[in-house]
Formats: structure tokens, C-alpha cells, sequence
């Protein structure tokens, strides 16, 4: 997969139904592929079980000329 000048922002995943999603892992992206960011944003975005707020990566990826900021990750 690539992701070429996007902007990946104000996501979630949730603990649960009623939180908004069924858990899991990378509020903006979970890779489990080859993955290439280029000349984009991922921020504001929120993983509350398992981490990876902004990115999760089970694997290596690459990320160029890309602005990752102001993501949270609520690991119990």
C-alpha cells in the first residue's frame, strides 16, 4: 500500500462497541504490509487498547517527507 499527499487525522479505535470501534491497534493506519507514507500528515488520532496511536506497524515501512504529530496511544 502507499499513501501519497493525504492527511490521515481525527480517528479512533475503541476498548469496545460503546467506544466508538472494537478495539485494536494504529488510530490512523495498522500496516501489517508493505506500507510507504509520502509527503503526508497523520495527527489527532487515537488507539485505546494496543497501541499505535498515530501509526501501528507489525513490520517495517517507510515514511518520507511526511509529518506524524499530536497522536495518543491509552495502553491499559
Amino acid at each position: 500500500l502507499a499513501v501519497t499527499s493525504s492527511a490521515i487525522y481525527d480517528n479512533y479505535t475503541g476498548t469496545d462497541s460503546t467506544d466508538h470501534g472494537s478495539g485494536g491497534e494504529g488510530g490512523g493506519i495498522a500496516n501489517r504490509g508493505a506500507f510507504t507514507l509520502t509527503n503526508s500528515t497523520v495527527s489527532r488520532n487515537l488507539a485505546q487498547e494496543n497501541g499505535g496511536g498515530g501509526i501501528f506497524s507489525s513490520i517495517a515501512l517507510v515514511i518520507d517527507s511526511s509529518t506524524i504529530a499530536s497522536n495518543t496511544a491509552e495502553i491499559d
